[in-house]
């Protein structure tokens, strides 16, 4: 499978143009049954757009640089629980990320369960998880671009006047050109 994964770097409204979504519902399994996750994948140069931070970002706060724009493509690869798309109901999270450099030959990546945090989330607000409340059946798996820092500049401003501003009818786009050959996951089942 071959995807261009899109991520927005300043407005937080559909932050995550796209996915990569698979439907696991008719696997199953829980949560605590997750032992690790293989991919094989590769990031392509050549398809892929990375925005170059400014060299004196006379628009963008010096501290923001860091945490929006990388030489890398970074990836949030999250298994969900069956109301991943209602906000306000509780919902179950085992969340990994991955930083990838472009190649020209797909790579394994390996994500074992203890690298992924687990957690529950209702109105974007998280609580984590313990080892023992891990029990909820997982419905699907989706795998999105992000950015170095995980959050957008308009997270990074707090949501202020200031960015409203400066910045909401402006966007920079990463462009990630995935192929994925190969998902496994593996559970003790």
């Amino acid at each position: 499978m071959e995807v261009m994964l899109v991520r927005k770097l300043f407005n937080n409204t559909n932050q995550h143009v796209n996915g990569i979504e698979f439907d696991l519902s008719e696997y199953n399994f829980t949560f605590d049954d997750i032992d690790s996750l293989k991919l094989n994948l590769r990031v392509s140069e050549a398809l892929s757009y990375l925005p170059i931070a400014p060299k004196s970002p006379h628009n963008i706060e010096h501290q923001f640089i860091g945490k929006l724009f990388s030489p890398r493509h970074h990836f949030a690869v999250t298994f969900y629980g069956q109301f991943h798309h209602k906000i306000d109901v509780q919902t179950t999270y085992a969340k990994a990320f991955l930083s990838l450099e472009p190649t020209e030959n797909p790579s394994n990546v390996l994500i074992a369960a203890k690298d992924m945090s687990f957690y529950n989330s209702k109105n974007y607000r998280k609580s984590p998880l313990s080892a023992i409340d891990r029990s909820a059946k997982v419905y699907g798996l989706i795998i999105t671009a992000d950015t170095a820092g995980l959050t957008t500049l308009e997270n990074l401003m707090n949501q202020s006047a200031d960015f409203n501003n400066r910045f909401k009818n402006n966007e920079l786009y990463i462009e990630s050109y995935l192929q994925l050959n190969q998902l496994a996951i593996n559970t003790p089942k």
